[in-house]
């Protein structure tokens, strides 16, 4: 993935099979490397789930805010997309940090969901800033990609005119009800 779209598409365009290859297993073992390291640091948390949850707090919340505010503000630009996902991280890693050196005294998982909470919050305010301090999309490129710009009947209706059931939120919303209800019953 990183050969083909990123370092051929964006990076070093226009050479050979065996270059790209190259580079390939060149990534290949950095990512090797990486994972070995990431090891270790996993090892240094209590148990698994608390390093699970701390990469979630490091990683999933600023981007699940990032992606909320791009779908639902057409405002939105992509320099604030990176620094705000950045900022989140940032944001997540120091509360991991002072929890882990005793500063904030909470469990491992309380941390996490600080940590959480800290990503989220500091990247959509940080996002906020840099969007208002950078200059907006046409509105025409955003039809489709943002809730605000692309038109209701485009939402859930096919080619055809009729609606997909699997694209009606509240079809979807009742099949996930009647399956949690039955898995809660099954499993009680």
């Amino acid at each position: 993935m990183f050969t083909y779209d990123l370092w051929q598409d964006w990076i070093r365009p226009g050479r050979s099979d065996g270059y790209y290859l190259r580079v390939g297993r060149a990534v290949t073992v950095v990512g090797c490397l990486l994972a070995i390291g990431t090891a270790f640091i996993a090892g240094s948390y209590q148990n698994l789930m608390d390093y699970i949850q701390a990469l979630f707090s490091f990683f999933n919340a600023p981007l699940f805010a990032i992606f909320i505010l791009g779908l639902f503000w057409k405002r939105m630009s992509g320099p604030a997309g990176w620094t705000g996902l950045i900022a989140g991280t940032v944001a997540a890693v120091a509360v991991d940090a002072l929890v882990r050196a005793g500063v904030i005294a909470v469990s491992s998982q309380a941390g996490s969901f600080i940590g959480a909470s800290a990503a989220f919050v500091f990247g959509i305010a940080v996002s906020v800033v840099v969007t208002i301090a950078t200059a907006p999309k046409p509105e025409s490129e955003l039809v489709g990609l943002t809730w605000a710009m692309t038109p209701r009947d485009r939402m859930n209706v096919r080619e055809d005119g009729e609606s997909a059931w699997w694209q009606s939120p509240v079809v979807l919303g009742v099949i996930v009800l009647v399956l949690t209800l039955a898995l809660y019953l099954i499993f009680i």
